[in-house]
């Protein structure tokens, strides 16, 4: 099955310290994924890593098939991806 979104080894700190460590996931079409776990997780950061609106430490996203870095939440739209809370 191919794989339509993958991000690999993503890091992301703040301030306060790391929220994301070495984050690695891959989601496939027609697949229905959830990512669950307490607050303060990285959830909400992984999401706006995904759609743009916030950039990775380190690690890589790909996006069909290609290495993207969405510095905006419109360079995430333009390529199909959106933030719905």
């Amino acid at each position: 099955m191919s794989v339509v979104l993958e991000l690999n080894g993503i890091h992301k700190s703040f301030k306060a310290g790391a929220v994301l460590s070495d984050i690695s996931l891959q989601l496939h079409p027609g697949e229905i994924l959830s990512i669950v776990g307490e607050n303060g997780a990285g959830k909400s950061t992984l999401g706006k890593i995904i759609a743009g609106h916030l950039t990775v430490d380190k690690g890589t996203i790909k996006f069909a098939g290609k290495e993207r870095v969405f510095s905006k939440p419109a360079d995430a739209l333009e390529a199909g991806i959106v933030l719905v809370h």
